[in-house]
């Protein structure tokens, strides 16, 4: 294994700055400072030390599937202290159902010792949901994987259910597939783009699933609004072909080897 890839897994840091703890001399391995991001490591017998405390093999690996609800923000800390996913996350009974679910089998006593490892490891969002906003957010201490499912370049979609007021025409349906430019936070202009899998139209309203890449803050309600459709409902129903489905809400699952080979994959 790579050095670089060594700390980036044991969160040290962000990739950008773990390169800068190797330039300013920062790791050692078995006693000598190493510089190389290409250096090739053996997690297991080798003696890697960072900033003067020493890294002992790799941390286990979890991988979340929650379904959020609505009324809860994305963050592990509210000033406002509201209801923050790791309320759920860290909930101890919740936990022992989706570790009995995903390890069966698993005593009493290695469930707990698990469940203290999980307390320990940082866990991360791969893109926010905004407090109204419901459904599927993955999280993971795999900092890699964040960035493989958050990054544009690894093209993993993430498939919404969304209720909007209004019926949509035709050719607003054809806006929507061409892009729409939309002003953001900073006054740049980003474009907004989407796949239409189903539009259902009700009495008064539409409800609509879509195939977005973006990870824009609330891109898809700034979107439908500037066309004239505000969102009434908007819920995450799928991201990188992990689906929703079968998950109560506030509940979570640890995804099987299979699901986590298939986020790896290119």
């Amino acid at each position: 294994m790579k050095l670089i890839r060594f700390l980036v897994l044991n969160n040290i840091d962000s990739r950008r700055n773990c390169l800068k703890l190797l330039d300013n001399e920062k790791v050692m391995v078995n006693g000598k400072i190493c510089r190389s991001t290409a250096f090739e490591i053996d997690p297991n017998s080798d003696h890697i030390i960072v900033n003067g405390l020493p890294l002992r093999g790799l941390p286990e690996m979890f991988y979340i599937a929650l379904n959020k609800p609505r009324g809860v923000v994305v963050t592990k800390h509210d000033p406002g202290e509201r209801a923050t996913v790791y309320d759920y996350l860290y909930d101890k009974g919740m936990f022992r159902v989706a570790a009995d679910a995903r390890w069966s089998g698993l005593s009493e006593r290695k469930i707990y010792a698990k469940f203290k490892i999980f307390l320990k490891s940082n866990l991360l969002y791969a893109g926010r949901l905004d407090i109204n906003t419901m459904g599927l957010l993955i999280v993971t201490n795999d900092s890699e994987m964040i960035n493989r499912l958050t990054h544009p370049s690894f093209g993993k979609d993430k498939v919404y259910r969304v209720k909007i007021s209004h019926h949509l025409k035709q050719k607003e349906i054809d806006t929507f597939k061409k892009g729409i430019y939309l002003a953001n936070e900073s006054g740049k202009r980003s474009k907004f783009t989407c796949k239409f899998i189903r539009i259902t139209s009700q009495r008064s309203d539409t409800v609509v699933v879509i195939s977005v890449r973006s990870g824009e803050n609330r891109i898809i309600r700034r979107a439908f609004k500037q066309m004239g459709h505000p969102v009434i409902t908007l819920k995450r129903i799928e991201h990188g072909g992990i689906r929703l489905q079968g998950i109560k809400i506030g509940a979570y699952r640890f995804l099987t080897e299979k699901e986590v080979t298939q986020l790896k994959a290119k």
